[in-house]
């Protein structure tokens, strides 16, 4: 299943040029995720996950072990142009990504205490 998430126009930033970079969609909770019970290496805390996505809806899914990790890249300063017209640019690795969670369903709607 697919979706959007309808955000907020992005404001570019007058000091720099550069747009938000956070911009908050939910929550993520792992109800089963107890460390102080559980045995280190243990994965059933993965098979349940919420996102709450604002007051009035949660997602549930799962964490699935990506089959290949996957490496997050940052760019670091400005393009520098070369001798022969070519980009060169300074990249580095940001982050390791070694599983996805996966929401399988439509939203459900959930209430609020003050409701």
């Amino acid at each position: 299943m697919q979706g959007t998430i309808n955000l907020p126009q992005f404001n570019l930033d007058e000091d720099n040029g550069n747009s938000e970079s956070e911009i908050p969609i939910g929550k993520v909770v792992f109800p089963d995720y107890h460390p102080e019970t559980q045995e280190e290496g243990s994965t059933a805390w993965m098979k349940r996950v919420f996102l709450y996505v604002g007051q009035h809806q949660r997602l549930h899914g799962e964490v699935k072990k990506l089959p290949k990790a996957m490496a997050i890249i940052r760019r670091r300063g400005e393009a520098i142009i070369g001798k022969d017209g070519e980009t060169e640019e300074e990249l580095e690795v940001a982050e390791i990504v070694k599983y996805k969670i996966m929401f399988g369903n439509r939203p459900e709607p959930v209430g609020t205490e003050t409701s």
